[in-house]
């Protein structure tokens, strides 16, 4: 990278992946006390802000803006937010940016709505930073609209310059009010910058954050003093002088070459990744480098410039190998031997389990001589090892040395003949991961042997491993918590059993409950019962009638006459009565006066009083209604049958005499 005022700091390349592949660092160290900072940050959160600008929209593109100024800050600066749309919102006070991380995460609540009021988020941020304890007060002011309404922005102003706050606006897009912003950039003796592209406002702002407190630019004349000895200043013996550059700080591992007069490097390079990268912190177009420009300085710079970071082929004679010989086992027998036994090489403090790792130097033109050649091994944490190379052969020199690691590692070899030490050459090593760790594909065999053990077989494709295909398995199932619950309850249903005492008529109407519940359940779920027999529901009606309709006295008188009438009664009554013959057996002729009379005045006795309509009247000779319903049923009760009705009648006319007695 090349200086000047759009590069490093000032173009806003601090924390981005250039910054990273430089072998400088934005910051500026190592010049005593910093002034400290307090940073305002105005952002607009309007609706308008919501629209895509490339791959994200400018909201998000702000929040990223706001995060990365933070990130640049320092301990002893503040930094405060203030979103807005038509109100002011303080999302962060003024406060110290050591925190970064909560910081960033109140950043992220910022989302976009709303219409635009400028003035009255600028006079909250004047308000918040106008008695800061900082030696620098800056305000960024964001936005991509125009304002709703006016505000006193002169009186404002001027309040900002006696409290020593300047102001910076951006505008983004066409919509700003690009002319009222760069009118109060101007008054608030900061910079105006007018966008198009919103991707380029986290840059802006990084640099407007660098740009605050320290002043990159160090406009001085000064001739660069050579700090080390480099390919890179092959052929350049006196140089003009320098009028400026950007102030920069050199990275650990970086190659200082060149340095000004205060020590800050003006070109430094180093070695990144597999690749090289230069840092020259003055200009190319002749601000500051004009002297250079217009000698033959120039071209001989920046001709071992590229030469060295694009490497021509190598038609030097000197050669140089770098190989992996060996691993733990001959780490540590380096480790354990003498100088002159490991080859040359001095023993390395690495550690245990590392590497070894050979150099080997051939240098053909010098066959007839000795030298003396130190190697440097860097690797990718970037401490180095270094080593002696000793005479292998003629004109060849070789060493080794343990790496306690895989990865990266870069391989400088020196010559140190009477004078200061000398690049020779340079060559890359990459130390892979131990044998265990290498691809070797996929064991078939040994997967199929691993199947057949276990009773399975290889799957071609994943979709196999879904074919409802597998043989049943059976496994044992704990039962001890089912057994231990069983137990409880059997444990309850015990000591229920001795502690109650259930008498006869609980049993018994336990029994009726189960009766009917079992009734019902039957009743619901099975088939229909079969219909009754037609005669049962007259002769049923009949006993309900004489067991619930109470007679008189004096009926019994009339039954009992004709009982003990005499022979004619008694055949009366057993030959004229259907019940009364039924009891008797069937037979009406044989049936006895006694008989046929007891079972009348029996079903007297018993119900109490005779209902009217089945009286007996003897002087009428009329019979009673029963007389009728036996007449129909005459056939059906001869048969005597079980079930039959005579059969149900004597079974009622035996129950009502045991009854009397």
């Amino acid at each position: 990278m090349v200086g000047g005022p759009d590069s490093y700091g000032p173009g806003g390349y601090a924390g981005t992946p250039v910054e990273r592949a430089l072998p400088v660092e934005m910051r500026i160290s190592g010049r005593g006390e910093m002034p400290s900072l307090g940073l305002m940050l105005v952002i607009d959160k309007s609706g308008s802000m919501s629209g895509a600008a490339g791959g994200a929209d400018k909201m998000s593109l702000a929040r990223e803006a706001a995060a990365r100024s933070i990130s640049i800050l320092t301990k002893k600066d503040r930094v405060g937010v203030i979103a807005f749309d038509s109100q002011p919102w303080l999302v962060v006070p003024l406060t110290p940016a050591d925190d970064r991380e909560r910081l960033r995460q109140e950043i992220g609540r910022i989302y976009a709505g709303g219409g635009t009021e400028i003035f009255p988020a600028l006079a909250s941020a004047y308000e918040a930073l106008k008695d800061a304890p900082t030696r620098v007060k800056h305000i960024i002011l964001l936005t991509d609209g125009i304002s709703a309404s006016g505000g006193s922005y002169q009186e404002l102003t001027r309040a900002m310059r006696e409290k020593g706050i300047t102001l910076t606006c951006v505008a983004v897009g066409p919509g700003a009010d690009a002319g009222m912003l760069k009118a109060l950039a101007e008054l608030g003796r900061g910079r105006f910058y007018a966008t198009a592209d919103a991707e380029t406002i986290p840059a802006i702002f990084t640099r407007e954050t660098v740009m605050a407190t320290r002043s990159f630019a160090v406009n001085e004349r000064f001739f660069p003093r050579a700090a080390a000895a480099s390919p890179l200043l092959q052929g350049l013996e006196k140089v003009p002088a320098l009028e400026g550059y950007i102030t920069v700080t050199a990275k650990d591992r970086a190659e200082t070459v060149l340095v000004s007069h205060r020590g800050d490097p003006v070109l430094a390079a180093w070695q990144y990744g597999l690749g090289r990268a230069v840092a020259w912190t003055p200009d190319a177009a002749g601000r500051w480098s004009a002297a250079w420009a217009q000698s033959q300085v120039f071209p001989r710079l920046w001709g071992n410039v590229l030469s060295w970071i694009l490497p021509a082929v190598d038609t030097s004679p000197v050669q140089v190998q770098a190989e992996v010989v060996g691993g733990a086992e001959a780490a540590a027998a380096i480790q354990g031997e003498e100088p002159a036994a490991a080859a040359g090489g001095t023993p390395q403090a690495g550690a245990p389990g590392g590497s070894v790792v050979r150099v080997t130097m051939d240098d053909p033109g010098h066959w007839q001589m000795v030298r003396q050649f130190t190697a440097v091994l860097t690797g990718p944490d970037g401490e180095t090892r270094t080593f002696d190379l000793h005479p292998a052969g003629p004109g060849r020199y070789t060493g080794q040395t343990t790496v306690s690691g895989p990865g990266a590692y870069l391989v400088s070899i020196t010559a140190t003949n009477g004078g200061s030490p000398a690049l020779v050459a340079q060559t890359g090593l990459v130390v892979s991961y131990p044998t265990e760790y290498r691809e070797t594909g996929v064991d078939l065999g040994r997967l199929e042997e691993i199947a057949r053990a276990g009773g399975g077989r290889v799957l071609a494709s994943p979709v196999e491993a879904f074919a409802p295909d597998l043989p049943p398995v059976r496994a044992g199932r704990d039962l001890s918590s089912p057994l231990l619950a069983l137990a409880a309850v059997l444990w309850l249903l015990d000591v229920a059993g001795r502690r109650l005492v259930i008498g006869a008529e609980e049993r018994a109407a336990l029994r009726r409950a189960w009766s009917t519940a079992w009734q019902r359940l039957t009743r619901c779920g099975g088939d229909a019962a079969e219909p009754a027999p037609a005669w049962t529901g007259r002769t049923l009606a009949t006993v309900e009638k004489l067991g619930f309709r109470p007679g008189r006295r004096g009926d019994n008188a009339v039954t009992g006459s004709q009982t003990n009438g005499g022979g004619k009664a008694g055949s009366e009554a057993a030959g004229t009565h259907p019940v009364a013959g039924r009891a008797g057996g069937g037979n009406q002729t044989g049936l006895s006066q006694e008989q046929g009379s007891g079972a009348v005045a029996g079903a007297s006795r018993g119900a109490g009083r005779v209902p009217p309509d089945i009286r007996m009247r003897g002087d009428s000779g009329q019979r009673p209604e029963l007389d009728g319903l036996a007449a129909q049923d005459e056939g059906a009760m001869s048969s005597g049958q079980p079930g039959s009705p005579q059969d149900t009648a004597a079974r009622l006319l035996a129950a009502k005499r045991r009854r009397k007695k």
